[in-house]
């Protein structure tokens, strides 16, 4: 392990090198990226950025039971073209702080269920594009979600071709009833289905 330091979003960030590399993006500058094996994850001190973190990570899974977030900003392709990944338990993830999480899981084609219903996103201005071409993901659970008109959502579920169930909270279940043409388009029979306060009960339960 060889810790090195560097200036990310005006932040000092101290990462490991041999987990962690720097790229450079023409719109967001400087960014980690994970050239890790996937196993125990942790976020790097000080960072507050996962901004394509994991793009095109070609494992089938990866370990993010001890990965910190409640200081991360912005979640933007975090995951992006994770072809490969099967299954991703992000159930301790703390999204309170999170403003972007646009384009967070498109193209991760392998993946057929995802429970997102522990995620705040009450910050998050933009979702657009956050599952496109999740072309195996059947269920989704995005009860948590607080959407309103604010929100930038387009494309949000583009090519989700094999969704089958997306449960929202009651209270937003209209608005996707609404925008159903724009949302999913290409998708199949989408059946949306709205939480419960109970459901909401016994899911603060688990997390």
């Amino acid at each position: 392990m060889a810790l090195t330091k560097t200036i990310l979003d005006g932040h000092e960030v101290e990462y490991d090198n041999t987990e962690f590399e720097i790229l450079t993006n023409y719109y967001k500058g400087k960014y980690l990226h994970y050239i890790g094996n996937g196993k125990n994850i942790t976020n790097p001190k000080g960072n507050t950025s996962c901004y394509a973190m994991f793009h095109k990570f070609k494992g089938t899974s990866l370990d993010l039971s001890n990965f910190d977030t409640k200081n991360i900003t912005r979640m933007g392709f975090m995951f992006s073209n994770c072809s490969n990944l099967e299954q991703l338990n992000l159930s301790n993830f703390d999204t309170s702080n999170v403003k972007y999480t646009n384009g967070m899981f498109s193209n991760c084609k392998n993946i057929k269920h995802l429970n997102l219903s522990n995620f705040n996103t009450n910050k998050v201005t933009n979702m657009d594009f956050m599952f496109y071409e999740c072309i195996n993901l059947k269920t989704l659970d995005i009860s948590s979600f607080y959407i309103d008109d604010t929100k930038i959502l387009d494309s949000m579920f583009w090519y989700c071709r094999s969704l089958e169930t997306l449960k929202v909270s009651s209270d937003s279940l209209q608005f996707f009833l609404d925008n159903k043409k724009s949302l999913f388009r290409n998708c199949g029979n989408v059946n949306i289905i709205p939480a419960s306060k109970l459901d909401r009960a016994v899911n603060d339960l688990f997390y």
